[in-house]
């Protein structure tokens, strides 16, 4: 079974896969995301950032983590969310009930200007919500990430993409990290 799980959360387009594989390249983590793990308890996906069903898909990702968890005798990064779009476009927050069941060690924030952002999306998907829509994801990411911390009373990490990965391991108290 994983050993400790770290949540990393940003908004869509910040970087957090690209930043999940260096973090495994530097060590022997595990990373996964959280919308893999939805994929495959629940196909379904129109190519849009937007979530029908976000209560439905948050008991699939439980689920699809506790088997992933079961096999995996490493740290785990899941790469996920703190907020997301639903089906009308409105940002909606993941209920604490999810990140009290997920029971992380540590939690992570990437961020990034929203304009930066846009762009990636823009050339990653070929669309992208408005740099006003950005910037309302961006602030309810933060302000959960900040909620969620003090609610579970473990510590939160924002950080800007090129951070050196070796603070990052420090932070998680991962063997690599300095002072781990």
């Amino acid at each position: 079974m994983a050993k400790r799980l770290f949540f990393l959360g940003g908004i869509h387009g910040v970087g957090k896969g690209t930043f999940c594989q260096d973090l495994m390249a530097a060590v022997p983590l595990a990373c996964v995301t959280a919308s893999d793990l939805i994929r495959n308890y629940r196909p379904s996906d129109d190519g849009h950032k937007r979530v029908e069903h976000i209560g439905a898909n948050q008991s699939a990702l439980l689920d699809a983590l506790a088997v992933f968890r079961a096999s995996e005798d490493r740290d785990l990064v899941l790469d996920g969310h703190y907020a997301l779009f639903d089906g009308d476009g409105r940002v909606q927050d993941i209920a604490d009930e999810v990140f009290l069941a997920l029971n992380p060690d540590r939690l992570m924030l990437m961020t990034d200007d929203v304009a930066s952002i846009q762009v990636r999306l823009q050339g990653r998907d070929g669309h992208s919500p408005s740099v006003a829509m950005l910037q309302v994801m961006a602030a309810r990411e933060l302000r959960k990430a900040d909620s969620l911390s003090k609610t579970l009373g473990i510590p939160l990490k924002v950080f800007l993409p090129g951070v050196p990965v070796e603070d990052i391991l420090v932070f998680l108290g991962v063997e690599g990290g300095a002072a781990a």
